[in-house]
C-alpha cells in the first residue's frame, strides 16, 4: 500500500487524509529514504528536509535479503524516489541487544570494556558492528545497552543498497525511537513509563525514567495475538526487574500495535491494580519520521564508526595511489630529462666526431706551441735566473769609486764559491805614502767596505799593515784585502 502527499506536513503522524495526485521525489541532497524492517514487517517512508513526502507498506512477510530486496525494488517503484541518502529501523532475529554493567570509574575503562565484550562476541559469532547505547545507572555500575549485528549480514544488506543506488548511512535499532517517543512527552507526563511494542512476529519492551534514560530493554519473539498471557508477564517481568535494580515503580504501560487494544485488560490483571494501560497506534510511520531528523553522527547509528574508517582508509588509499602516481610522474620525468641529456651530449660528440679532423690540427698546433714555449722558459731559465749576477763588475767599480789617487791596483779577484755558497774577494795594491799613512789610508778602506751595501766581511788572518814595506828607499806600500761579500 503506497501513500503519497502534495503538501510535506511537519507532524510525525501518518497522514490520516487520501492521498490526491501521486507524485515521486526529485533527486536532491534534503531527500531521504527511511525504511523500517522489523521482525518481517517492511514499512518505507520518504522526506524532504524531514517532512514526510510519501511512506509505502506491503502485507507480504519479509525475511530474508532476497524478499526485502523485492519489496525495496517495489517501494521505490510506487514512490519514485531518486535520491541516495536512505536510513534502516532494524529489528532482525540476527541483530543482538544486551544490557552491560560496565566499571564506572572513568570513559576509558567504560570503552574497554565494551570492547572486551564485543571481541568475546566475535570469537564466538564472527566479526560484528557494534555501537553501544547509554542507559541508568544501577547503584554505582553504568549500564549500557550493546547493539551487535553481524558484518556479513550487514554486508549482504548493504549490497542489495547498492544494487539500487541508495547510500546506507544509518542503521538504527528500535530503541532508539522508542525512547525518543518517551523523551519527546510533555513535561507533566514525562513520568516512569513501560512501552511494549509489537514488531511483527516480536514484542519489544522498554522502559524509561522521568528523565527519558533507559532502564530496560528487551525482546520477547512472541506477540499477544498469538500468546498475549506470555507477554503479559513478560511485562510483569521488566516492572519487577525495574524496581528492583533501579528503584522505581512503574505505573504507567502502554501498549503500540495491532490488536493492542484486545489485550490491556490481561496485562493489567498480570501488572496489578496501581498500574494505568493505556493504548496507541503502533504505526512505524512515526518512530520513521523521529529517527529522520537524527544526524549521521548520532552516537547510536550502528554503521556510523564503519563508515568513518571505511572512509577513512578510503582517504588512505587515494592518497597512496595520489603518491605512487607522483612519484610514477616524477620518475616519467627524471628519465625523460635523463633522455634529453644524453641526446644532447650524443648530438655535441657528433659535432665533435664531424670537426675531429680540424680538432687534431689544432692539437699539433697547440702542442708545437707549448714544445717552443717550454723551450724559450728553458732558455731564459738559463740566461736569466741560472746565470751569477755580475757581481764582480759591481764591486770593481764601487772599489774603484771609493780608492783614493794614490792607490794602485795590482790584482783584483771576485770569485764564487759553490761550497760555501757565497761570493770570495781579494784585493791586492800598492799605496804610495809612509808606513804611518798607508796604514791609516788602508783602515779607512776596510772601513767604508764593511759599513757598504756589499756588507764586506773580511779575514782577520790577513792583516794589511803586516805586508807593509818599512824600507826607507821605496816609498810604495803593498797591501792585501781578502774576505766575502753579502
Amino acid at each position: 500500500m503506497t501513500t503519497l502527499l502534495n503538501d510535506p506536513v511537519p507532524d510525525v503522524s501518518p497522514p490520516s487524509a487520501p492521498a490526491e495526485a501521486e507524485r515521486g521525489t526529485a533527486r536532491g541532497q534534503a531527500d531521504t529514504l527511511a525504511i523500517a524492517w522489523i521482525h518481517g514487517v517492511f514499512h518505507l517512508a520518504t522526506y524532504r528536509r524531514a517532512n514526510l513526502v510519501a511512506t509505502w507498506t506491503t502485507a507480504e512477510h519479509v525475511t530474508d535479503i532476497a524478499s526485502f530486496g523485492n519489496a525495496l525494488d517495489a517501494a521505490l517503484a510506487a514512490t519514485r524516489f531518486r535520491a541516495t541518502e536512505t536510513i534502516l529501523l532494524l529489528a532482525h532475529p540476527r541483530f543482538a541487544h544486551q544490557i552491560e554493567n560496565c566499571p564506572s570509574f572513568s570513559d576509558h575503562a567504560i570503552r574497554t570494556y565494551l570492547r572486551g565484550r564485543v571481541e568475546r562476541f566475535e570469537r564466538e559469532n564472527g566479526p560484528v558492528l557494534s555501537v553501544a547505547q547509554p542507559a541508568a545507572r544501577i547503584r554505582n555500575e553504568v549500564q549500557s545497552l550493546l547493539h551487535l549485528l553481524p558484518r556479513d549480514f550487514y554486508l549482504e544488506l548493504n549490497q542489495a543498497f547498492l544494487a539500487r543506488h541508495l547510500d546506507l548511512t544509518r542503521i538504527i535499532p528500535t530503541a532508539v525511537p522508542l525512547q525518543l517517543e518517551m523523551a519527546g512527552l510533555p513535561g507533566d507526563q514525562r513520568e516512569n513509563l513501560l512501552m511494549a511494542v509489537r514488531m511483527g512476529d516480536s514484542t519489544a519492551v522498554v522502559a524509561c525514567g522521568t528523565g527519558g534514560e533507559i532502564l530496560l530493554s528487551r525482546t520477547t519473539l512472541s506477540s499477544w495475538s498469538d500468546d498475549p498471557s506470555r507477554v503479559a508477564v513478560e511485562i510483569n517481568r521488566c516492572l519487577l526487574y525495574a524496581k528492583q535494580q533501579h528503584g522505581v515503580t512503574i505505573q504507567k504501560i502502554q501498549l503500540s500495535g495491532a490488536g493492542a487494544e484486545r489485550v490491556r485488560a490481561e496485562v493489567g490483571s498480570h501488572c496489578g491494580g496501581d498500574c494505568t494501560v493505556t493504548v496507541q497506534d503502533g504505526d512505524p510511520t512515526r518512530w520513521l519520521s523521529l529517527i529522520a531528523r537524527l544526524t549521521p553522527r548520532h552516537p547510536v547509528n550502528l554503521v556510523a564508526g564503519y563508515l568513518r574508517t571505511k572512509r577513512r582508509n578510503h582517504f588512505l588509499r587515494r592518497v597512496i595511489l595520489a603518491t605512487c602516481w607522483l612519484l610514477l610522474a616524477v620518475l616519467l620525468f627524471d628519465s625523460w630529462a635523463r633522455e634529453q641529456i644524453w641526446h644532447g651530449e650524443r648530438d655535441r660528440l657528433n659535432a665533435l666526431s664531424a670537426d675531429e679532423y680540424t680538432l687534431q690540427e689544432d692539437y699539433d698546433h697547440l702542442v708545437e706551441r707549448n714544445a717552443l714555449a717550454d723551450r724559450n722558459r728553458a732558455f731564459i731559465k738559463q740566461v736569466v735566473d741560472d746565470r751569477l749576477p755580475p757581481v764582480p763588475d759591481r764591486f770593481l767599480k764601487y772599489v774603484a769609486s771609493i780608492l783614493p789617487r794614490d792607490v794602485r791596483l795590482v790584482q783584483f779577484s771576485v770569485n764564487w764559491n759553490e761550497e760555501t755558497g757565497e761570493w770570495k774577494f781579494r784585493i791586492d795594491g800598492m799605496l804610495e805614502a809612509d808606513a804611518e799613512t798607508a796604514r791609516l789610508t788602508v783602515n779607512s778602506i776596510r772601513r767604508e767596505l764593511s759599513q757598504s751595501p756589499l756588507k764586506v766581511r773580511f779575514i782577520e788572518s790577513v792583516r794589511p799593515e803586516m805586508e807593509l814595506n818599512l824600507s826607507t828607499e821605496s816609498t810604495a806600500q803593498p797591501f792585501t784585502l781578502e774576505g766575502g761579500l753579502f
